[in-house]
């Protein structure tokens, strides 16, 4: 799905580097894609929905520290989700894809030993994402354009919302 051209009347701005298809549309890729944990939703055949783990690498910057100018603490054991993408017509009041898709990558972060999340989203998406996972989600600063929107930079740990899940 990331690999469909996302066209500029979108409100999708072009950078340096972003390759572009015959059309001139912009493609979904950067330079994290070849490392990264990527994760599908399929409806047989047909790709409903994607997400992405970027899991830390030494010596280089997770999509958020980089695209938000932060840097990440603790260092080395934060992963970065992103490009979480769910096809129009499969998005539900319940937002199940998302939420199976959300699942998937805790799974995989949890699989490779890690439990704190940063990412970036819109206003609208940290909703959705507080509705769909039930975890609290940390807004980290000030909203920035990215990718053509406003997004903020969020946090979150699962192990700390698991923890006060069982208090209760």
């Amino acid at each position: 799905m990331r690999k469909e051209p996302l066209p500029q009347k979108w409100g999708w701005r072009p950078w340096a580097g972003r390759p572009w298809n015959s059309q001139g549309a912009s493609i979904n890729t950067d330079h994290f894609d070849d490392n990264a944990i990527q994760i599908v939703a399929w409806d047989g055949k047909i790709a409903v929905g994607c997400a992405r783990v970027v899991l830390p690498q030494v010596g280089e910057r997770l999509p958020t520290e980089e695209g938000f100018d932060l840097v990440v603490e603790p260092k080395g054991q934060v992963v970065d989700w992103g490009r979480n993408v769910v096809s129009r017509s499969y998005i539900g009041p319940h937002y199940r894809i998302l939420a199976a898709l959300l699942g998937q990558a805790w799974i995989e972060t949890r699989r490779h030993g890690y439990h704190l999340v940063w990412g970036n989203a819109t206003a609208a998406i940290i909703r959705i994402y507080r509705m769909a996972t039930h975890v609290t989600v940390d807004t980290l600063g000030p909203p920035r354009l990215y990718w053509g929107e406003k997004r903020y930079p969020f946090r979150f740990d699962f192990q700390v919302n698991w923890d006060k899940s069982k208090a209760l």
